[in-house]
């Protein structure tokens, strides 16, 4: 060990390609300090590293830095901050940053919900066919912390989705429909999504199917009905 910390000034080979600038590096180097992995435990190293390898274009790593400003790990929390890498690592396509920054912007945290209709309350992204964000904006009416429990408003938006084939917005009509929940209760058409879900892999759509085939229609409505209380009392998104 004296001679491998002499040859590596006493550091990790990990550690002295981070500092020569290598941005998956530096980013492992975070990932390590956050785990204490081979290194003392430190948020403050992880975020120095994590923002090294963001300022460099690495999309994991922007979108660790924008977790650490949202819950205020090793940094002051700032939404704004937060946004801001997000969205960096959103336009890479990293599926994450681009649902999280669906969730800030419905919170309108960091920045001020975005509108396009008079009343200010619809976010542009969820207006603009952006399947993934009208899933969230239904759920923000009945799931959550601020829900008003408007099935009636959260169903438009989940059709909305699921008619662009968004399997999550999918399975969630097929719960409203078995359940009964701002609707009047009809297996056919719970079926039929969570059919369309199912086809594109959904997991739990195709359990729903899958038990409803065993222990008939009526057990599914019921699991469909435990399935809704769960979220309602589980979600914190």
């Amino acid at each position: 060990m004296g001679f491998l910390n002499r040859l590596f000034g006493g550091k990790s080979p990990l550690h002295n390609k981070a500092e020569l600038g290598d941005a998956n590096a530096q980013y492992n180097l975070g990932v390590a300090y956050v785990r204490g992995d081979g290194v003392a435990r430190s948020m403050t190293e992880a975020v120095k590293w994590f923002r090294k390898a963001a300022e460099q274009g690495h999309a994991d790593a922007q979108h660790m830095v924008g977790g650490v400003y949202t819950h205020g790990h090793g940094v002051t929390p700032d939404f704004a901050e937060a946004i801001k890498w997000y969205r960096k690592a959103a336009a890479q396509g990293h599926a994450e940053a681009q649902h999280n920054l669906n969730i800030m912007q419905f919170r309108g945290l960091g920045v001020a919900p975005e509108t396009t209709d008079t009343t200010g309350s619809h976010p542009r992204g969820a207006e603009q066919s952006n399947a993934a964000a009208q899933w969230e904006f239904g759920r923000s009416y009945v799931f959550g912390a601020n829900a008003n429990n408007d099935w009636e408003e959260a169903i438009k938006w989940f059709r909305r989705s699921a008619e662009q084939g968004y399997a999550n917005a999918q399975y969630y009509l097929g719960l409203v429909h078995a359940s009964g929940n701002g609707v009047v209760a009809n297996w056919d058409e719970a079926a039929k999504w969570f059919r369309k879900a199912a086809e594109q892999g959904h997991v739990d759509s195709q359990r729903m199917l899958e038990f409803a085939s065993i222990d008939g229609e009526d057990m599914a409505k019921n699991f469909a009905e435990a399935t809704i209380f769960k979220l309602s009392i589980g979600s914190t998104r």
